[in-house]
């Protein structure tokens, strides 16, 4: 599968999950690639974060998650400790 097409599956099911309740409509054009990873992390299953890894490089989605999601509190460290090492 084309990685344009599952970032857009992934949009899609972020739309499903209500990630996006505060927007009126959203495209795969409007969500910045770790906002991508960092939505997918919160609000979906493991199937969906395991395509994060065919679409973009460990190195991309482990800085995501740390910029993005490890730095808003302990509420979210244990999650995904593997991305740590």
């Amino acid at each position: 599968m084309e990685k344009l097409q599952m970032k857009q599956g992934l949009v899609e099911r972020l739309k499903s999950a209500k990630a996006f309740w505060s927007y009126d409509d959203v495209t795969i054009k409007d969500v910045p690639d770790d906002i991508l990873v960092e939505l997918v992390m919160l609000h979906l299953d493991l199937d969906d974060i395991d395509k994060l890894f065919e679409i973009y490089p460990y190195n991309f989605v482990k800085n995501s998650w740390i910029v993005n999601v490890e730095a808003q509190g302990e509420r979210y460290y244990g999650m995904f400790y593997k991305l740590k090492y």
